[in-house]
C-alpha cells in the first residue's frame, strides 16, 4: 500500500479485486498481478481520489513505467498499464464515477511501438532432452532432499506439467502401471481449471525410471497413502546447536512454485549450463516431439493434447520454435 491510503481508494479497490475473483473468475496468480498495478496507481497518485487522474496525470504515469529509472521490464510496464486501464473502465459504472471523462483512459495507452516488442515472437531458448540427461546425472542423491530435487528434474522432463499444477499433484494421481499423471481440476492447480490426463513422454529410461523409483520410494518405503502430495516439502526441524535443521521430507505440499523455480535454476547453473526455467520444459518436449512425430498430423495431435492442449496450434504457436541453429539448417 501507498504511504498515504485514501480509504474511499482502498475500498474501490478492494472491490474491484472481489469483481474479478467472482465474476472475472481471475486465478490467485491474476489477482496478485492487478493488485501490484493498483498499488503502483496508489502510489503515483500520492493519496489522491482516483477521479484526480487526468490526462496529463495519465501521460506523467505512463512516462514513469517506461521511463529510464524504471525498474520494470517492457512487457511488465505494458500489463500494468492494460491492468490500470481495466480497472478504470470497470470503476467509471460505479456510483459517483460515472462523470469521470473515459477519453482519460485512453491516454494510458501504450505506444504501438511498446506493444509490437511485446507481442512479437521471439524465440525461447528451451533446455534440450541430452542436457536434462546431463542434469540428472550431476545431480546428488545421497538423502530424501536431494532425490526429492532429482525427480523435480525428472517430473518436468517426463510430463511437461506447470509447476503451479505440479505442485498440487498427490501420489493418487499417479497410475505408474499406466505409465499416466491426472490432473483433475478440482484438486490440482491447472490452467484454466481443465481435466487432463498426461503420458508420461518418451524421454529415456533415465528419466522415466527416476520417476517410477520416486514414486515407489514414497508408497512403499514411506507407505504414504493417495492424499499424499507427490513432491513433498522439505522438513524442518528444531536444533539445539543450529536453531533449525533439515531433517528429510515433510508429508505436505510447498505453498507456491517458488522451489521448483529454484531447484531447475540451480540444477542447470551447477551442471554449467544455462539457467532455465520448469516452463521451458514444455519447450523442450515439443522440440521433442517435432522429431519424433514428423508430419504424422495425429501424433502430433496426440503428443499436444498430453501437454493439456485443446488445440494443436496453441503447442505450435505458442511452444513450437525452431531453434536457429535448426533454422538455418533447414533452409540450406
Amino acid at each position: 500500500m501507498p504511504s498515504k491510503v485514501n480509504q474511499v481508494n482502498l475500498r474501490k479497490r478492494d472491490k474491484y479485486v472481489r469483481y474479478l475473483v467472482t465474476a472475472g473468475q481471475k486465478s490467485e496468480d491474476t489477482k496478485r498481478q492487478h493488485e501490484k498495478s493498483l498499488t503502483i496507481l496508489d502510489d503515483f497518485l500520492d493519496g489522491r481520489d482516483y477521479r484526480k487522474l487526468t490526462p496529463q496525470l495519465a501521460v506523467e504515469l505512463k512516462g514513469k513505467l517506461f521511463g529510464e529509472n524504471s525498474d520494470l521490464s517492457r512487457s511488465s510496464a505494458v500489463r500494468h498499464l492494460r491492468n490500470i486501464q481495466n480497472f478504470y473502465r470497470w470503476l467509471i459504472r460505479e456510483s459517483g464515477y460515472k462523470r469521470f471523462p473515459p477519453s482519460t483512459i485512453d491516454y494510458l495507452n501504450p505506444s504501438h511501438k511498446d506493444v509490437r516488442s511485446v507481442s512479437s515472437r521471439r524465440y525461447k531458448d528451451a533446455p534440450t532432452l541430452e542436457q536434462v540427461q546431463l542434469v540428472l546425472r550431476q545431480m546428488p542423491a545421497n538423502n530424501e532432499v536431494e532425490r526429492r530435487d532429482r525427480a523435480v528434474i525428472a517430473l518436468l522432463a517426463a510430463t511437461g506439467i506447470r509447476d503451479g499444477a505440479l505442485i498440487t499433484v498427490k501420489l493418487g494421481h499417479v497410475n505408474l502401471s499406466d505409465d499416466r499423471v491426472d490432473q483433475p481440476s478440482d484438486e490440482v492447480r491447472t490452467k484454466f481449471g481443465k481435466n487432463i490426463s498426461t503420458w508420461l513422454f518418451p524421454v529415456g529410461d533415465q528419466i522415466l525410471d527416476e520417476v517410477r523409483d520416486w514414486y515407489r520410494y514414497l508408497t512403499r518405503q514411506k507407505c504414504w497413502g493417495p492424499e499424499a502430495p507427490l513432491l513433498p516439502s522439505t522438513k524442518i526441524i528444531a536444533d539445539k546447536a543450529s536453531g533449525f535443521c533439515v531433517d528429510g521430507i515433510a508429508s505436505k505440499a510447498w505453498r507456491s512454485a517458488a522451489q521448483v523455480r529454484r531447484i531447475v535454476k540451480e540444477s542447470f547453473i551447477a551442471a554449467g549450463l544455462k539457467s532455465t526455467t520448469p516452463h521451458r520444459f514444455r519447450n523442450m518436449l515439443v522440440n521433442l516431439g517435432y522429431e519424433l512425430c514428423g508430419t504424422d498430423a495425429a501424433a502430433l495431435k496426440a503428443w499436444s493434447q498430453n501437454l493439456g492442449h485443446e488445440d494443436l496450434m496453441t503447442t505450435l504457436t505458442n511452444y513450437g520454435d525452431i531453434s536457429h541453429y535448426a533454422q538455418k539448417s533447414i533452409l540450406r
